[in-house]
């Protein structure tokens, strides 16, 4: 009884072999399998959601509609060059694959399926006459894919099936350039209707025109995903586009979490039981802010699985896996394919992917928390400024406080994260070297020691002349302040001069403290310029001196991490700094 084994080479000539290193080129068969089937598959699928989500009317000007009309002609043709090419090859006796005739299939179902989506936005979808970004995204992938199809191709029998394609495809972007006019139909009963609602004898609601300028607060009820993609602010960057975001009221309204009563009775309520500000906003806000420091871990972890998996991938090139010899000698797929390198590219591309959602997200939630800190603390100061007794004397001190005492406040919030994720980033990066580089990461690692006494020296000292920069500050208000109240009696007895004298005395010692912080600004600047630089030539040096061999996969992993120390570095003093004005 003879059995049957299956062979990828009955499928498609080339196997699943991602490279032919004969023509330097991705493979056919991977390019179909792999790449074209999965995105035509997605394409389709996309249309097909949002040809059933298209119900909003818009009148769209002649510009958009002659530019969706000749992309339903390319999508036609997009969908038929593949069926007539299977047809012809029948025609002429050439050899075809179940792979083709399977992606022929696919590509018409995916085009027939998007000249619906596109046959319905001439009358109904979005303002834009692009359509939805993951279209486009998704359109520009098969572009992409189509042109190294023609490059894989171009020496085939019947490379003009392939250039046609791609030219229908160029002819498919031409419409998506110009952006046109619409906007849209508001749907109103006649006057008949609305008579026949009042004279029934039960209870009718008046018919009430959607607002299209009233947005909601629409991030309450947004999914996991919307609020993942931040696809929720989509509406708004319509809206944008249109032009008619003129003012405040065309914004989104405030979500559940930012309601000025719930966030300030919170602090109020707190500032009562207890005497210390700092205490009240831990008790306030302490485990929402607390909390979002796991999305900055994750941030940091995942940026640390870069370097690694990029030596593991190098690594895993110079040293390829040796696998069994195939049993079918017709199966180039089961020959001699390592399948390491493309699990560390996923790695790289899903390290990449949590890094970059875990930062946005966590920059996110901290705007949250700092408006809710400066909402209570500017409605607390206000509160107490009101009830207090010397108001026209403190007046000054209370617009200072009010405006850059909170900020100052509110933006340590980020710096003490950072205060603790910098530390995190340095000495992880610093072990990884060590473990890439031997005992020649001791030259990066006291040449960074010698710079933290000095860097703190300097936070320090902008920290004291920041506070003598506050006093001066709050001096010169002061004086102007009784300057403004008091002008007719000043110009009544001549004292110009004495007061101008005064403020201008107030204001340069103002501007001495501001010049002095800024050179030792400039001096940070100079610091996080030179510092990558110095500690790479510093670890890379003693490396050699101390006869270590660099091989691509060291170098390229100790410059990656090298290069991550350069943030944390330069971000530092900042954050010292910025802790030390918001302690002041």
């Amino acid at each position: 009884m003879s059995s049957w084994e299956f062979s990828w080479t009955d499928v498609c000539p080339s196997g699943l072999r991602p490279w032919v290193k004969d023509y330097n080129d991705l493979a056919p068969c991977f390019q179909e399998i792999c790449l074209q089937l999965p995105i035509l598959v997605l394409f389709a699928v996309f249309s097909s959601y949002y040809y059933g989500s298209h119900f909003r009317l818009v009148f769209r000007s002649g510009t958009q509609r002659k530019a969706i009309r000749v992309r339903v002609a390319t999508s036609i043709g997009l969908g038929l060059i593949p069926v007539m090419k299977i047809f012809y090859i029948l025609r002429t006796h050439g050899k075809i694959y179940p792979i083709d005739v399977l992606l022929s299939c696919v590509q018409f179902v995916a085009w027939s399926v998007h000249v619906g989506f596109l046959v319905s936005s001439l009358k109904r979808g979005s303002l834009s006459q692009r359509g939805p970004l993951g279209i486009i995204v998704l359109w520009t992938s098969l572009l992409a894919l189509a042109s190294i199809w023609v490059h894989t191709n171009i020496h085939s029998e019947y490379w003009v099936w392939y250039v046609a394609d791609l030219v229908v495809f160029g002819c498919y972007g031409v419409t998506l350039i110009a952006p046109g006019n619409a906007h849209y139909i508001r749907v109103q009963r006649t006057v008949d209707e609305e008579r026949q609602a009042l004279l029934t004898h039960t209870y009718t609601r008046f018919f009430e025109d959607i607002d299209e300028s009233v947005l909601g607060p629409i991030q309450d009820d947004a999914n996991f995903f919307s609020r993942l993609l931040f696809y929720w602010v989509k509406p708004l960057i319509s809206k944008g586009v249109a032009g008619k975001l003129r003012k405040s009221d065309d914004l989104f309204d405030l979500p559940e979490c930012l309601n000025m009563n719930r966030v300030v009775e919170k602090l109020q309520k707190q500032l009562t039981a207890s005497a210390s500000l700092f205490k009240a906003l831990h008790k306030s806000f302490g485990w929402e802010f607390y909390l979002i420091g796991l999305l900055r871990l994750l941030a940091d972890l995942s940026g640390f699985a870069g370097p690694i998996l990029l030596g593991g991938l190098l690594r895993s090139e110079n040293f390829p896996n040796v696998t069994e010899p195939a049993t079918d000698p017709n199966c180039d797929f089961c020959q001699a394919t390592d399948f390491r390198p493309y699990y560390y590219a996923l790695g790289l591309l899903a390290a990449t992917l949590i890094s970059c959602f875990a930062g946005v997200h966590f920059n996110w939630k901290m705007t949250l928390v700092s408006t809710k800190m400066r909402m209570s603390l500017v409605t607390a100061i206000y509160r107490k400024s009101l009830s207090a007794k010397g108001l026209q004397s403190a007046r000054p001190e209370i617009l200072n406080l009010m405006s850059t005492d909170t900020d100052r406040i509110v933006n340590s919030c980020v710096s003490f994260h950072s205060f603790w994720s910098i530390p995190f980033q340095l000495f992880t990066t610093l072990y990884l070297l060590y473990t890439q580089l031997g005992l020649a990461f001791l030259a990066g690692v006291i040449f960074a020691i010698v710079l933290i006494p000095i860097n703190r020296q300097i936070a320090l000292k902008i920290g004291q002349l920041s506070q003598g920069l506050m006093t001066a500050k709050d001096g010169r208000i002061a004086i102007t302040s009784e300057t403004i109240a008091g002008a007719k009696h000043i110009k009544t007895n001549a004292w110009e001069d004495v007061f101008l004298n005064k403020i201008e005395r107030i204001r340069a010692e103002e501007v001495g403290f501001l010049s002095r912080r800024k050179y030792l600004d400039a001096l940070c600047v100079y610091f996080w310029a030179t510092t990558p630089v110095l500690m790479c030539l510093l670890t890379f040096g003693t490396s050699v001196l101390l006869g270590s061999t660099l091989t691509a996969a060291t170098t390229y992993t100790s410059v990656a991490l090298l290069n991550m120390l350069i943030g944390p570095l330069n971000a530092f003093p900042w954050v010292l700094n910025g802790l030390a004005e918001a302690w002041v």
